[in-house]
């Protein structure tokens, strides 16, 4: 039998059928489990779950000691009561310079939670579900404030943090691109949450193994392409098991026309939610670097996936929809001006044509010149002529310039 009980009302030995509310609103990531002990009470208590169903046919019921009357607050629950009255903290917009501040701060806590989290599966261990929605709420609030910052600065990785902050990378434009197509907060947290462990399965397979770089060439690959599933099964195993999460990690290399992997999905078998995922997946896949593959310009990037959408592998809509989060000239693109500079673009948030740039660069002394800003919008008589491979001119790393 099924009773709707307050958080107030648990007991050990109870088991609870379902929480009320937002699904990751639930420390254990599931909905049906076995209360074993105080500790498990404590955490249900210690999170956002204010009522829950029990089904008395698979443990006990209430009780006389256990009841509380819904409108009493024990006096060692003060603090979640008035936490959960609280209204959540509104997040202003933030300049390009102030949020890139933020971001980095975000990309180094969660590079180092994320790698005793990745060396904890690798042990066999469960994931821990709080350490997750903490970082994912800390990447949702630096989307809100401003759109690209933290994807951006997130490209800009070395090879012993790559897999860690590849999940940062989408995880953020997971949470932008639902919100930019009109999804609700809610789904886009869920969405975050999938971009954040959509690779954990590469704990299971070879470190070192070749990860496809194009959406049509994932066959050749062998074992690499086993990581999709490996990430499916980890997830259930730690309890998790929400069907966007698991569809995102297991599909998120599927493409539209049948190419992809694991299974070949092809037309409306592929989810608006993996179609979003593929494309986050491999736009940060060409553009970052560390994994010892050529890096992408970021406009470059986003002119080869227009022809990927234009053959039919990637989703034309969602597509549009992404280029509107990253700006035609994303964050750090080196740009050749008509003006005869060599300039990198340090904000696209006000304009997706014109973005702000910083020229360094004279093509006709083929040297480098004291930076200076340029907004393209209120500079009409300037512009990008093309976007620029740096390593065709021979420079270096250019995020001292934007970050």
């Amino acid at each position: 039998m099924l009773k709707k009980i307050s958080i107030h009302e648990l007991a050990v030995g109870m088991h609870v059928h379902a929480v009320c509310g937002a699904w990751f609103d639930n420390p254990y990531w599931r909905n049906a489990f076995f209360l074993k002990d105080e500790a498990d009470i404590a955490r249900l208590r210690g999170g956002r779950v204010r009522q829950l169903w029990i089904d008395t046919s698979k443990g006990i019921g209430l009780s006389t000691q256990t009841v509380t009357p819904f409108r009493t607050v024990p006096a060692n629950d003060a603090h979640f009561a008035a936490t959960a009255q609280r209204p959540a903290p509104s997040l202003q917009p933030a300049s390009t310079t102030h949020e890139l501040a933020n971001a980095a701060a975000i990309i180094a806590a969660s590079a180092g939670t994320l790698s005793g989290m990745f060396a904890d599966v690798r042990l066999g261990r469960q994931l821990d579900a709080q350490a997750v929605l903490a970082l994912v709420d800390s990447i949702h609030a630096s989307v809100v404030r401003h759109g690209s910052a933290l994807a951006s600065l997130a490209r800009l990785r070395k090879a012993d943090n790559d897999c860690q902050l590849h999940g940062v990378a989408v995880c953020a434009m997971m949470i932008g691109l639902p919100r930019q197509l009109g999804l609700e907060e809610s789904e886009a947290r869920l969405c975050g949450v999938a971009g954040l462990l959509h690779d954990i399965g590469k704990t299971a397979v070879d470190a070192n193994a070749p990860f496809p770089g194009s959406p049509g060439d994932a066959r050749q690959y062998g074992r690499a392409t086993e990581h999709a599933m490996a990430s499916r099964q980890i997830l259930l195993q730690a309890g998790i098991d929400h069907p966007v999460i698991l569809d995102i990690c297991l599909n998120h290399h599927e493409r539209i026309d049948g190419t992809g992997y694991a299974h070949g999905l092809r037309g409306e078998a592929v989810s608006l939610h993996a179609r979003m995922a593929a494309i986050c997946d491999v736009y940060d896949g060409m553009t970052s670097e560390g994994h010892g593959r050529q890096v992408w310009n970021p406009a470059a990037a986003l002119k080869k996936i227009a022809e990927w959408t234009r053959s039919g592998q990637l989703d034309v809509t969602i597509f549009s929809a992404f280029v509107r989060c990253t700006g035609i000239y994303p964050l750090g693109t080196l740009v050749r001006m008509r003006s005869g500079h060599l300039a990198v673009v340090t904000d696209s948030e006000s304009c997706l044509y014109a973005p702000v740039v910083r020229a360094f660069f004279c093509i006709a002394s083929r040297r480098h010149i004291p930076p200076f800003s340029i907004d393209l919008y209120e500079s009409r008589d300037n512009g990008i002529a093309s976007h620029e491979d740096a390593a065709t001119w021979g420079l270096g790393e250019l995020g001292h310039l934007w970050t």
